[in-house]
């Protein structure tokens, strides 16, 4: 499978595999298997946390 990154303005986009876990039901207690999927997964870029980090120091005055 091909991985891509998608350059947005504020951060990049990029798909993750993730492996077969094994859970639990929550009613039931019964274990569950969940198989391996691909997520897509966000990293912000340095002028969105710039932003988000201004607007607290302004909210902490």
């Amino acid at each position: 499978m091909e991985f891509r990154r998608v350059l947005l303005r504020s951060g990049i986009l990029y798909a993750k595999e993730q492996p077969e876990r094994e859970a639990r039901n929550p009613k039931t207690g019964e274990p569950v298997n969940i198989p391996a999927r691909t997520t897509v997964k966000f990293r912000p870029g340095r002028s969105l946390l710039e932003k988000i980090n201004n607007i607290n120091d302004e909210m902490n005055l």
